[in-house]
């Protein structure tokens, strides 16, 4: 059964928590991929991965988050300072820890290095 936060009711949350530790936060990005390809790709792509991945293991899957940097320029595509993004996802992953998440998996559909790297460091940084 898969577990979606944004559908979970605060008492159904805490119990839900308590028996999978496990967080999946699908990342996106909004951007050009071409004329024949959908602007939030990369999001579609990490939510399958991630529905499947909360299939194999206990886990709650947050709502993709569309925030990215170092987007693909092109018609429609929307990019983040790196500072912003790096805010983001520190707080975040703060937030579910207090929670009382044990683990958080983020899972981007959007393969940019410096977004990739942002990415890395800022769970590094929380995690020390």
């Amino acid at each position: 059964m898969v577990l979606r936060y944004a559908e979970l009711s605060p008492k159904e949350l805490a119990k839900a928590i308590a028996a999978h530790s496990t967080a999946i936060c699908p990342l996106g990005a909004l951007e050009w991929h071409g004329d024949h390809l959908p602007l939030g790709l990369d999001g579609i792509v990490a939510e399958a991965f991630a529905e499947r991945l909360a299939e194999l293991i206990p886990s709650i899957i947050l709502p993709t988050s569309w925030h990215a940097m170092t987007t693909l320029p092109g018609p429609g595509s929307l990019s983040m300072h790196s500072t912003r993004f790096r805010e983001l996802v520190s707080e975040q992953l703060r937030q579910l820890l207090l929670l009382g998440f044990e683990s958080v998996l983020f899972l981007s559909g959007h393969y940019a290095q410096g977004h990739m790297i942002v990415l890395y460091e800022s769970c590094l940084e929380v995690m020390e």
